[in-house]
């Protein structure tokens, strides 16, 4: 228990992408949509040159292309933000 409480504090402590908030990206966008399940709303799913998954209000037209995304949040395993 010890040490599964360590690992699950570190694996908390650190965030990978709040670097990115505030940031203009290139997204590409695939064919995926995505659920937040917290909020109920449809997301289209793209990602950055470096891949990481990047999530948007949901919008058809984006499948294939790609958009830059003014990014506003970050996870730590996603950004969030809206197509510009």
């Amino acid at each position: 228990k010890r040490r599964s409480k360590e690992l699950t504090e570190l694996f908390e402590s650190y965030t990978c992408y709040e670097k990115y908030i505030g940031q203009t990206v290139p997204v590409w966008f695939s064919t995926e949509i995505g659920k937040n399940k917290a909020e109920m709303i449809e997301q289209s799913v793209g990602h950055t040159r470096e891949y990481i998954k990047t999530v948007v209000p949901r919008d058809d037209s984006l499948i294939g292309k790609k958009a830059l995304v003014k990014i506003e949040s970050a996870s730590k395993f996603h950004l969030s933000g809206y197509v510009i």
